[in-house]
């Protein structure tokens, strides 16, 4: 293991290199039936532009934290890649 790999795994993510995902988002409640209600979601990705519309709060949920996990993957995939770059040139 080379001192390049080491120092790259070793040190936190800076603010730039974590996973974030920015998004606008709406929740309203619509009526249903005799006196209740359901609560319903819109968010779009600041980034991309795309609309994501949800029936609940547990879906808007479930989906930050799948986007948040692919750009965490996609985050230690780069770090790795860069390290074994640095790693055959040193």
């Amino acid at each position: 293991m080379g001192v390049a790999e080491e120092t790259a795994q070793d040190q936190p993510l800076s603010g730039d290199e974590r996973p974030a995902v920015s998004y606008l988002v709406r929740f309203w409640l619509e009526p249903q039936a005799a006196e209740s209600s359901s609560a319903r979601g819109y968010a779009r990705d600041l980034r991309t532009g795309e609309e994501h519309y949800f029936r609940d709060p547990l879906s808007f949920s479930k989906h930050i934290i799948c986007r948040l996990q692919a750009g965490h993957q996609a985050v230690e995939n780069r770090t790795k890649t860069g390290s074994e770059v640095e790693e055959k040139v040193g």
